[in-house]
């Protein structure tokens, strides 16, 4: 119950915040009211000040409500200004201390207007003070010079503690907006960076793929007939290259249960050593599965080379060229059926 006697129409933080003083201030102003109704004569020209008070407070309560905070500020000061003047001889505005008869104005014109309106209704009290002395033509005094000061010392007190109270509200906005805009660019860099990941792996699976189809293609093994592969070896050769053949080669003897394997050298331009003594490592692991090498397109240079370092080829089979090979193979094959 006590929200929603307090709420305001807006969505606005800093009116909703301003509309809720008003209504304190519009509530504050009709107790008094109520209060000082039992001091007051029948008739007299206060009563009628404080029934206006009492009716002036409600309707500005409803103008806070629904959102009317200016305009509800302002009738709520003007109705206090004429309170004070018209409930208050000359005698005693002169003599008395004004400043405490003003300051509620003055408190209601800072908390619900701003500083600008303080200084507004400081100058209004003011010329309310000095017009009601003309009028009655009050003797001026030291009171009169004292209590004008305090007036202006206490409009000058409020005007500054609201004037640095704004000034920290608007730089706490300043700090929540930039956080805010912080916040904002960083959840867009962690969606870009998010984008970019997700296209980086995008990109990465497409060059895996890629690759992949690359070691196809530089490492092909050619079923040529049921139980006879082709192994064509073209390039240049290093360590690395001969250790992908040897995996992609044994694992297709293995799987296709090969009998024989014709490994073809005829693109390869030079064998060094850890080469050729590679090449002769994957033929034993060939015949280890139960297949037989035959080792074709070797040219004079590769066969002097294959002398000159000592290796064993006894158990390969050799042809000079792919043709001879893949014919010896299917005459084979031939006399066998």
């Amino acid at each position: 119950m006590f929200q929603q006697l307090f709420s305001i129409r807006t969505s606005d933080p800093n009116l909703a915040n301003r509309g809720r003083l008003l209504k304190v201030a519009a509530l504050i102003s009709l107790l008094a009211a109520v209060a000082f109704l039992p001091i007051t004569s029948y008739g007299d020209a206060s009563l009628i000040s404080t029934f206006s008070m009492m009716v002036v407070a409600l309707i500005i309560f409803a103008m806070a409500h629904y959102g009317y905070i200016t305009l509800g500020g302002v009738l709520l000061i003007a109705a206090h200004m004429v309170t004070i003047v018209s409930s208050t001889p000359a005698e005693e505005l002169a003599g008395h201390s004004p400043g405490m008869a003003f300051i509620i104005p003055i408190l209601v014109a800072g908390l619900v207007l701003g500083a600008t309106a303080v200084l507004i209704t400081g100058v209004a009290a003011m010329a309310a003070l000095i017009t009601v002395i003309l009028i009655d033509q009050v003797t001026w005094g030291a009171e009169t010079w004292i209590n004008i000061l305090l007036l202006i010392i206490s409009s000058g007190l409020v005007w500054l503690i609201i004037r640095l109270q704004e000034r920290s509200a608007a730089f706490a906005r300043r700090q929540a907006e930039e956080a805010h805009a912080a916040h904002k660019e960083l959840q867009q860099r962690e969606q870009a960076l998010v984008a970019a990941n997700e296209e980086l792996k995008s990109s990465n699976a497409q060059l895996e793929a890629l690759l992949g189809l690359v070691r196809e293609l530089e490492i092909p093994v050619i079923p040529l007939l049921e139980g006879v592969l082709v192994v064509p070896l073209v390039g240049h050769l290093d360590t690395r290259r001969v250790d992908q053949i040897n995996h992609r080669v044994l694992d297709a003897v293995y799987e296709q249960r090969a009998r024989t394997v014709i490994i073809d050298i005829t693109g390869i331009s030079i064998i060094d050593t850890a080469v050729a003594q590679r090449i002769e490592q994957l033929a034993q692991s060939i015949q280890l599965l139960g297949a037989r090498v035959m080792l074709t397109g070797i040219k004079a240079d590769i066969a002097q080379t294959i002398i000159d370092l000592g290796l064993n080829f006894s158990t390969i089979r050799t042809a000079g060229r792919l043709q001879d090979g893949v014919a010896a193979v299917l005459g084979e094959m031939g006399r066998h059926n």
